[in-house]
């Protein structure tokens, strides 16, 4: 029977629809391709619908020259009319009414259910149509408002969005991207937003035009999904001056970025070294890009706000250090660091205290213990000059004075100070640890970061009870990203009253703050000691003029396109402001104001720095600079130091 098969395939194109429409609804990776899927579906039902309505014009159309192309016409005029509720019911049941009984009940039946699913399909296209209508237009009133467009709505998103909302209160926030789900966290997050009056896009960023905004104000843009390679394609999509609008190719701006304007920046979260490489690529003129390193960015932050503690609780040694500004003795101090977890906080971190702690009158030992028993390996391939694993073969060449270790090095004048010490295979769960922290008595400084909240409330814990029995109180920092958890261990006590003196640090709302993100000032103040770095480079060449104008300009570029140049000098600053605090001789002036004296401290201790710097990059010593083998050739004690380098060395 005709009408059956028809009725089959119809049945068959619905099921396969409705299957489809399921399995986006549940699947995990359902937010990027949501728009695709509502059209699938949409498309769907309506190829449903049309072959269902196919074996009904059949019989009235027989014997037409075009019956096949009037039948296909008409059977697609009463689909349509499915969608906007004007179906002629009175059609189907004429045509039906000689179709066996069985066969004729289900046709009516699954013709009246296409009549109540179209129509909701209809709905939901008008009012989202209609919902990014007036998004839209209510982006366009925000024209001269600073604008902080998020490609997605998560909690890192919202934590940032709120701190932002307290800097500028005036600014203009929108999400991307953003779908309401079954799942309890969405609603909330999506409260959040509409808390901060946020505009909520449905579509993509890079589906949108935001180009509309005033070249006077802020437009940054934060990529900060958790999909990297799809966080990479906005960038690149968004970064590209012209991008293809529909299927004919017609070429429209996006954000304007082909012309100048005052501050259009895109910040990319990612960790990975992959990003940073396809970024440096990826970097047009008149926009910024900057990767967002979370893990970084964390310990940073944390130095930023606690390193004086990390000062203040180092112990004197009974040693003296020879002060080159006052030409005094000073008393040496001690910093001991233990880091448990080698894992990408703490790594992190003991490569940001090597530098760190090159300060004067301050000696610097470093302690990491972790669970995998091959942990100085992995730490020695990644920075091969910082940590020195003192291998047989290079023994007889130091003795002749042909190598030199520079972990362990206390001695050579110029040359960065420390001691690292990995310990690999320790499982902070037996009593070999707990005998192993006996040999750390020295210990002022502890960091812990195992991985999870509980283990690293726990282990920081048991470490405060530890040294407590030893008699000593270091600094215990831990990572803790719950709120809950964060306050409640920053203002736990024990049953008597006797507080635990653990410092949480690292929950969404510090970690994803407008301070620890963008951090203006900082930034500021690290552009400006790469352009005075740049400034000696131009002035040694003898370049004026125009052609120096237009270096200055290039090189300035270099700070936001290349990560190094962009952390290597915010390390720098923040280092220096240290050194103010710490109260090293002449720090608080300008360089040219300070006596040679001052000079020469100043210098060798920013050479200090930059050698541990330079080696927790990965850096290595060879006599020719090559970025890509990652070799210098100035990774070398001060004094070997041509006196035209040793002057760049002023802060």
């Amino acid at each position: 029977m005709l009408e059956l098969r028809w009725l089959i395939i119809s049945l068959s194109i619905f099921a396969l629809t409705m299957a489809y429409a399921i399995y986006s609804f549940f699947r995990k990776a359902k937010r990027r391709s949501a728009f695709k899927a509502f059209y699938i579906v949409f498309g769907g039902i309506f190829l449903a619908s049309m072959t269902a309505f196919v074996p009904l014009y059949l019989p009235v159309f027989d014997g037409d020259a075009a019956s096949y192309l009037t039948v296909a016409l008409s059977s697609a005029h009463n689909a349509i009319r499915l969608y906007i509720v004007d179906c002629d019911m009175s059609f189907v049941l004429e045509q039906t009414a000689g179709l066996d009984v069985v066969v004729r009940s289900i046709y009516r039946i699954y013709i009246n259910l296409l009549m109540v699913v179209s129509p909701i399909l209809t709905v939901s296209a008008v009012l989202t149509f209609f919902a990014n209508i007036l998004t839209a237009l209510r982006y366009f009133t925000h024209f001269f408002k600073n604008a902080y467009i998020f490609t997605e709505l998560n909690e890192k998103s919202i934590a940032l969005a709120s701190s932002l909302k307290e800097k500028d209160p005036a600014a203009s926030l929108i999400f991307t991207d953003v779908y309401a789900t079954d799942d309890e966290s969405s609603h909330e997050l999506i409260e959040k937003a509409k808390e901060l009056k946020s505009l909520l896009f449905k579509q993509d960023v890079t589906s949108v035009n935001f180009r509309f905004h005033s070249k006077k104000r802020k437009l940054y843009f934060f990529i900060i999904g958790k999909n990297t390679s799809e966080n990479l394609n906005q960038v690149v999509e968004l970064s590209s001056p012209y991008r293809r609008r529909g299927r004919r190719g017609v070429g429209m701006p996006v954000i304007g970025y082909d012309y100048p304007r005052g501050d259009t920046r895109i910040y990319v979260f990612s960790a990975g070294i992959g990003t940073e490489q396809n970024l440096s690529a990826t970097h047009p003129k008149y926009l910024k890009i900057r990767r967002v390193n979370e893990t970084q960015s964390m310990v940073y932050n944390l130095l930023n706000e606690h390193g004086m503690d990390i000062f203040d609780s180092a112990k004197e040694t009974g040693n003296t250090v020879f002060n080159k500004a006052t030409g005094e003795n000073d008393p040496e101090r001690k910093i001991s660091a233990l880091v448990v977890g080698m894992g990408l906080h703490g790594t992190e971190m003991v490569k940001a205290l090597a530098w760190f702690g090159q300060m004067h009158p301050y000696t610097l030992e470093i302690n990491a213990v972790d669970k995998d028993p091959g942990i100085a390996g992995l730490f020695h391939s990644m920075c091969p000059d910082l940590f020195d694993c003192n291998p047989p073969d290079l023994s007889e060449k130091e003795k002749r004075g042909e190598w030199r270790y520079h972990n362990g090095d206390h001695t050579t004048p110029g040359e960065a100070h420390y001691t690292i010490s990995l310990y690999g295979g320790v499982d902070t769960r037996l009593a070999s640890f707990d005998e192993m922290i006996k040999r750390f008595r020295d210990t002022t400084y502890v960091f812990v970061t195992l991985g999870s909240d509980d283990m690293n409330v726990v282990v920081a814990t048991k470490l405060r009870i530890l040294f407590r029995r030893m008699g000593i109180s270091p600094i215990i920092h831990t990572i803790v990203y719950n709120t809950n958890s964060y306050e409640a261990l920053k203002h736990g006590k024990t049953a008597s009253g006797q507080s635990y003196d653990i410092v949480p640090f690292g929950n969404i709302s510090t970690t994803f703050s407008a301070n620890c993100i963008l951090n203006s000032d900082l930034e500021a103040k690290a552009l400006a000691r790469h352009m005075k770095y740049v400034n000696h480079v131009i002035a040694e060449q003898g370049i004026e003029g125009e052609e120096r104008k237009s270096m200055l300009a290039a090189e300035e570029e270099t700070f936001w396109k290349y990560d190094y140049n962009y952390r290597s000098s915010i390390a720098s600053v923040l280092h220096y402001e240290f050194k103010v605090r710490c109260g090293s001789p002449g720090s608080e002036k300008a360089p040219a104001d300070r006596t040679e004296a001052e000079k020469v401290f100043h210098r060798y201790l920013e050479h200090q720095r930059w050698n541990a710097y330079v080696r927790s990059e990965g850096f290595v010593y060879a006599p020719v600079r090559d970025k890509l083998a990652k070799t210098h050739h100035l990774l070398v004690p001060f004094d070997d130091l041509p006196y035209s380098e040793q002057i760049k060395d002023d802060d």
